[in-house]
């Protein structure tokens, strides 16, 4: 225990430097007022957790606990987005421990990247569940504080996967990464017999098999929703995997190629490769650098976890928690016997994560300012029409304010990235939900089928029609030609409800 309270205690300034620049990153989405991504329009409207479908038990009980004995599903950011800050801030600090030995305000900063980074900003979106997302995190790295003590460590290694299991089961690569980085690190840099190396990886291989197993037997249960947790049958499971992990690399490549930050996760790799290698002697480089080209394509793969052998992968920024780890491990590998280029270098670079992380929260607060100006005129337009019994519907063109449109073109990076969380916003009941904070969906006995029917009203905003008592209102593009957003950006952003 005493290393645990060495990392508490003595290192407390440590800590609270990294959670000060993870919340660098976030000052604009702190600040946001009656923002709700996704799955939180449902909890908010019906304070309904909704974890257990998904066989994410742990994540319930963390959703209430502070709320006992109410089992129910308050709002209470920003505080689940400044705990969640505090949880990846440890889990920073415990990396560092286990891959830098001497803590310092550079190694600090360089380990709040696993809560700065672009992977992790679709987490801290959730109003309801960032927090568990982060506990996760913990789950999977926390064990590894005991590692010197195999028996401990196994013991508690099996607890932490079950953990992660049960809280967000796309955390579940963060085991793998530490494990295989840890044990390179011991082998490679620290130079430690191959033998104990070996039986550290065959202890925690050991622990998550059984872990995995647990879950599998007696927790887990398939689900079959908008999102699908469904495992690959046997005869699909070769193809099935090679498929999942092609989709997982390719992602991977289309946000590496898009901006410049892109280009740094590409040379941390690099200085993080150089620098194992700088530690070896002459006559084992070649060796060497033959055992990290194949490990770190092992260590990619195992960054998935689970959810490789889905048969429905979901693929996301905020999926990539295992990845994230791994280029927050592969920076602090780097800096460990490096000069003050590097230093300088992180320094800029989390200068830019800060940068880019409110750029983000200032898009969306204003696009969400906008989406609920949008639906304020739809309703004003509709409150003199509907009557007593009616049913309403929701769709169209991107509901994209003018100037994003416009201006996001100029950073693909950006735009890309606020595409993406838009399509989010925009799953299927998404307006439902917002609309129905307002005013009941339907009301009375009305049936409607997939004709509109004919236009009664239009605006600049939008189009109403009427078939009955059934209304849709099918929102117009404003402020840009229709051409000018291509054909794929509009699959991807429609913010269609059904």
């Amino acid at each position: 225990m005493s290393h645990i309270e060495r990392i508490i205690k003595q290192n407390f300034i440590y800590f609270v430097i990294a959670a000060l620049f993870i919340t660098l990153c976030y000052l604009s989405l702190l600040r946001l007022d009656d923002f709700y991504f996704a799955d939180d329009h449902y909890r908010k409207n019906y304070g309904t957790t909704g974890y257990t479908v998904f066989s994410r038990y742990t994540a319930e009980l963390l959703s209430v606990i502070f709320t006992i004995p109410e089992w129910h599903a308050y709002d209470y950011t920003p505080l689940e987005q400044v705990l969640a800050i505090f949880v990846m801030a440890f889990s920073g600090l415990i990396l560092n421990s286990l891959f830098i030995e001497k803590i310092t305000v550079f190694s600090a900063i360089i380990s709040a990247f696993v809560g700065m980074s672009p992977f992790f900003y679709g987490n801290l979106l959730f109003s309801y569940g960032s927090f568990s997302m982060s506990v996760s995190v913990l789950f999977s790295i926390f064990p590894f504080l005991f590692y010197r003590s195999h028996r401990v460590f196994f013991i508690i290694s099996i607890i932490g996967v079950l953990g992660t299991l049960t809280t967000y089961q796309s955390a579940s690569g963060v085991y793998w990464v530490v494990v295989i980085m840890l044990t390179a690190k011991n082998y490679f840099y620290d130079q430690i017999n191959i033998k104990r190396c070996v039986k550290l990886f065959c202890i925690a291989t050991l622990a998550y098999i059984i872990a995995v197993a647990i879950f599998r037997f007696c927790i887990y249960t398939p689900r079959f929703s908008h999102i699908s947790n469904e495992a690959l049958a046997l005869p699909e499971l070769f193809n099935g995997v090679i498929r999942n992990i092609k989709k997982y690399l390719v992602f991977i490549y289309s946000f590496v190629a898009k901006g410049y930050i892109g280009l740094y996760i590409i040379f941390l790799l690099l200085v993080f490769s150089l620098n194992v290698l700088r530690c070896q002697e002459n006559q084992f480089k070649v060796i060497s650098m033959i055992c990290l080209l194949i490990i770190i394509p092992i260590v990619l793969i195992a960054s998935i976890g689970i959810p490789i052998f889905l048969s429905e992968f979901p693929i996301a920024d905020r999926y990539m928690l295992g990845f994230n780890v791994l280029i927050t491990i592969c920076a602090l590998v780097g800096f460990l016997n490096s000069g003050i280029i590097y230093r300088i270098f992180y320094l800029l670079f989390a200068m830019q994560l800060i940068a880019y992380g409110n750029i983000q929260g200032n898009i969306i607060g204003e696009q969400w300012s906008y989406e609920k100006f949008r639906l304020s005129m739809a309703l004003s337009d509709l409150s003199p029409l509907i009557g007593d019994e009616y049913a309403l519907s929701f769709g169209g063109n991107p509901v994209f304010r003018a100037s994003f449109n416009v201006n996001a073109k100029n950073n693909s990076f950006i735009y890309g990235r606020h595409k993406n969380i838009i399509s989010l916003l925009g799953y299927p009941g998404y307006w439902q939900l917002i609309v129905g904070r307002y005013i009941p969906i339907r009301k009375g006995n009305v049936q409607c089928d997939s004709d509109k029917g004919k236009v009664i009203f239009s605006s600049v905003y939008h189009n109403i029609y009427q078939k009955n008592r059934c209304f849709s209102v099918i929102y117009k593009t404003v402020g840009i030609k229709q051409s000018s957003v291509d054909s794929t950006s509009q699959a991807s952003v429609s913010i269609m409800s059904q």
